[in-house]
């Protein structure tokens, strides 16, 4: 049950473009021309993305710190980037 209520509160803030964690911190992700992202676009970057980013040693993880503009290989799949 907690699960459920969890997923339901994730897909919500999906939609208002940021994800649990990123809401606690005040941060969102946007588009490259500074809109919010929607819904499909933060479900494909967080639930196919991420899959991708994590596959080799979480090397697309590690990849935000070599990046000149802060994108791990997920936020380059949908073109979007985190922002205070």
């Amino acid at each position: 049950m907690l699960f459920l209520g969890y997923l339901v509160w994730a897909l919500m803030l999906f939609a208002k473009g940021t994800t649990p964690g990123k809401n606690m911190l005040g941060m969102r992700v946007v588009k490259e021309g500074g809109e919010r992202a929607g819904f499909g676009m933060m479900l494909v970057r967080e639930w196919i993305g991420k899959v991708i980013s994590g596959m080799i040693l979480g090397l697309g993880f590690l990849w935000i710190l070599l990046d000149k503009d802060r994108q791990g290989w997920h936020d380059k799949l949908v073109s979007t980037y985190v922002v205070d």
